[in-house]
């Protein structure tokens, strides 16, 4: 198969896979549980030490229940907020974008993105829910042994959030090669 050259790029919306989800998923659920906790321990020490009326049966039931009943509570709220902010690379971002029959094949080695905010290096921020965020990329293939210089627009965008469920992450280039 024969490319004349330039080689316009226009991608159709592809899910993309390979996100790194931050690390502090875990910690922000401990965090809620601690909160919780130390919302509940000048009630549960009023009752344990300051109530007469309250036996300490009762109280140990009464704080074991609330730590049934929070506990679970606040792990959901973790799961139910989980519209975290992700990253991924832009070698695995551009490769996903570029269909399985497109003439040239991206150099990983060569791919560079523009300074941006949300792109630290090669490691691009993958948007909040319901946004779309746009990086420009250049990276290098080979045409007839001759190298090429590709520059594009890689944009990524987040299905809106609904609760409980993951959401879908998006990639699309649209550039040329020359």
């Amino acid at each position: 198969m024969t490319t004349a050259l330039p080689v316009p790029i226009d991608t159709q919306w592809m899910e993309l896979s390979g996100t790194i989800a931050p690390e502090s998923s875990e910690a922000q659920t401990l965090i809620i549980v601690v909160i919780i906790l130390a919302a509940l321990a000048p009630m549960t020490w009023w009752k344990l030490f300051r109530s007469d009326r309250w036996p300490r049966k009762k109280s140990l039931l009464f704080l074991s229940g609330c730590l049934a009943t929070l506990v679970p509570v606040a792990l959901v709220l973790g799961w139910v907020s989980d519209d975290t902010p992700s990253t991924v690379y832009a070698d695995v971002a551009v490769a996903q974008a570029l269909p399985s029959g497109f003439p040239l094949a991206p150099d990983p080695e060569t791919i560079t993105v523009a300074a941006s905010e949300h792109a630290d290096g090669l490691r691009l921020d993958v948007p909040d829910s319901g946004e779309q965020l746009d990086y420009r990329v250049t990276f290098g293939s080979e045409h007839r042994g001759n190298p090429v210089r590709c520059r594009a627009t890689l944009s990524l965008s987040r299905d809106e959030f609904h609760r409980g469920r993951r959401t879908a992450s998006h990639v699309r280039l649209l550039g040329h090669c020359s």
